[in-house]
């Protein structure tokens, strides 16, 4: 990873620095090759995959500051629009319940 990749900017929120960290790691991690002799799944989780899980929970557990904040969560959660998640357990669904009152608080838990 590079410093640029780092980077952030003053006004940047926790969600958008973790965010921008996690990017930089799986832009490492699409171009980092194992050697033939390591296994691949676990130099890969040892080297990266750990790392951007941890990032992840972080991530969704913080609350939302800004729509970018919470375009990051949509993003993290769905893999870029890869997956679908639960409407009722998803944590990006929560978290979108909660910013629009859209349900009464003891759904938005």
């Amino acid at each position: 990873m590079n410093a640029h990749a780092l980077a952030h900017r003053a006004d940047d929120t926790p969600i958008q620095i973790l965010f921008h960290m996690h990017r930089a790691i799986r832009a490492a991690g699409q171009t980092h090759r194992v050697p033939p002799s390591l296994d691949e799944d676990a130099e890969m989780e040892r080297l990266y995959w750990r790392r951007t899980d941890a990032l992840e929970a972080a991530i969704l557990a913080l609350p939302c500051l800004t729509p970018a904040d919470f375009a990051a969560k949509l993003m993290i959660e769905t893999m870029d629009g890869a997956v679908e998640t639960d409407p009722e357990t998803g944590a990006v669904w929560r978290e979108a319940r909660r910013l629009t009152a859209a349900y009464p608080a003891e759904m938005v838990a």
